[in-house]
């Protein structure tokens, strides 16, 4: 049984009128194949969101293998979403400055 990345997207506007593809949701799922990772995905989709049909929230749904070696490192190990990055410009701040000694 291996494990896949599920993501659904949806395609939007942005200001200019340009289309974008937005992700709605991803999961890590278990499954004996791709095309059965996709179908208990578009389940949990739907069922997390309340809807009856996931098609409602996403255009489009993209499955990927996940290498074995993401396993053993533990990679969408807990709540079944793999790791996510920090937003872009959340960098770690710079550490503030000592506090100046009092002058005598």
């Amino acid at each position: 049984m291996g494990e896949y990345l599920v993501m659904f997207h949806k395609v939007v506007p942005d200001a200019l009128g340009d289309d974008r593809s937005v992700l709605q949701r991803r999961a890590v799922v278990a499954a004996r194949s791709d095309v059965a990772a996709a179908y208990a995905a578009k389940a949990m989709f739907s069922e997390a969101a309340g809807i009856a049909d996931w098609r409602m929230r996403a255009d489009t749904c993209v499955v990927i293998a996940l290498p074995a070696a993401w396993r053993e490192i533990g990679i969408g190990a807990e709540g079944g979403e793999p790791a996510r990055s920090a937003p872009r410009g959340a960098e770690r701040a710079p550490a503030p400055p000592p506090a100046l000694a009092a002058h005598a």
